[in-house]
């Protein structure tokens, strides 16, 4: 089960690093609840929902850039997914292709 003391942990260097380990332990159970996490994300304000909104597209970006020998069994199929849904832009970078406003 996910706990507030997961929440609160300080071995993070970075915001990002924390947001990562974060994210990392509520989906590291099997009673993680992806549609539960989808509504509560919804009921954020939309400017937080408009970036991690990018957040999401960098990642799928990241993983549709991996070499065959940097993913495994473990982590294929998201690797094969992102590949898919990028395809239709191999030259796609988020950095300079996705603006998304915060308004």
């Amino acid at each position: 089960m996910f706990t507030a003391t997961q929440l609160d942990s300080t071995d993070s260097k970075t915001p990002a690093e924390h947001a990562a380990k974060t994210m990392g332990d509520y989906v590291n159970s099997y009673s993680h609840d992806s549609k539960e996490f989808v509504e509560a994300m919804s009921r954020q304000h939309r400017t937080l929902q408009q970036s991690f909104t990018g957040v999401c597209v960098a990642w799928l970006h990241h993983l549709s850039k991996l070499e065959e020998f940097r993913y495994d069994g473990r982590n294929e199929a998201s690797v094969q997914l992102a590949k898919k849904l990028l395809a239709e832009r191999p030259d796609f970078d988020p950095k300079y292709d996705l603006y998304l406003p915060l308004v």
